[in-house]
């Protein structure tokens, strides 16, 4: 479903259910059973996987769309830490804010992560226009443990509709277990959004570093009003971003196209 997000072609919708960034590259790394569940040991072997083959495979972006009760403050978490490696060594980090709010200071780690491009949940009602868009409920509201300003910024998280994986317990829960394309809503929905928004920029702007990107994704977003501890800078706006690195989205990845 993640990836569906990010890359999706849309070709067993008809073209409808397109991901952010379509056919880009992705690259799995499991780090998760069947049920979902994993040890934090898994997580740090995946990134260690992903900065050990990094160049081979040409990653540039990573999308971590889970996460777990912060209680240490980034400087004293492995898994924030293991993200601002990965941030130092060239990879833009886009993780999942969490999907315990509205209460305050209840982002996840690794969303702790000063570098990390930390992803709040943003409820566009169903609609084109953004006059009616909102920060979802569930969203994990800053600031983060140790005190940083988190989240960074917010992208749709509300019903998403992406590709399935017909038959997994994921589908069956959901009451869709052979259809293609699954609806959920959650910040891991809304990560992917950002990650596919940063793919396209490296795609066209190859020569930006991490810190580039973040400012371009940051300083293009839309204030929804919500303050920063529900929503960071604002709504993501990949137009907008576009048009701050001096260039603009590719042929059907524009809002004003079909």
């Amino acid at each position: 479903h993640v990836a569906g997000i990010i890359a999706g072609n849309g070709r067993l919708s008809g073209g409808r259910y397109v991901g952010c960034a379509p056919e880009a590259g992705l690259v799995g790394v499991r780090v998760l059973d069947e049920n979902g569940d994993g040890r934090l040991s898994q997580v740090l072997e995946g990134l260690d996987w992903v900065l050990d083959h990094r160049q081979a495979l040409g990653i540039r972006v990573v999308n971590i769309s889970l996460g777990a009760l912060a209680v240490d403050p980034p400087e004293e978490d492995p898994l924030a830490q293991a993200v601002e490696v990965a941030w130092r060594q060239g990879l833009v980090v886009c993780t999942a804010a969490g999907n315990s709010g509205p209460e305050r200071g209840s982002i996840d780690s690794p969303g702790t992560a000063p570098s990390a491009i930390t992803v709040g949940a943003a409820d566009d009602r169903g609609t084109v226009h953004r006059c009616d868009d909102t920060i979802a409920d569930f969203s994990s509201r800053g600031p983060a443990v140790g005190g940083g300003m988190k989240p960074d910024l917010v992208a749709p998280g509300v019903h998403i509709t992406a590709a399935s994986s017909p038959g997994s317990r994921l589908a069956r829960e959901a009451g869709a277990p052979d259809q293609p394309y699954l609806t959920l809503s959650g910040t891991s929905m809304a990560t992917p959004m950002v990650a596919g928004i940063a793919a396209l920029l490296l795609s066209a702007f190859p020569h930006l570093k991490p810190d580039q990107v973040k400012a371009l994704l940051l300083d293009g977003c839309s204030a929804l009003g919500a303050g920063p501890a529900a929503e960071g800078r604002g709504l993501a706006d990949a137009a907008a971003s576009f048009r701050l690195a001096g260039g603009t989205l590719p042929p059907g990845d524009s809002p004003d196209d079909p």
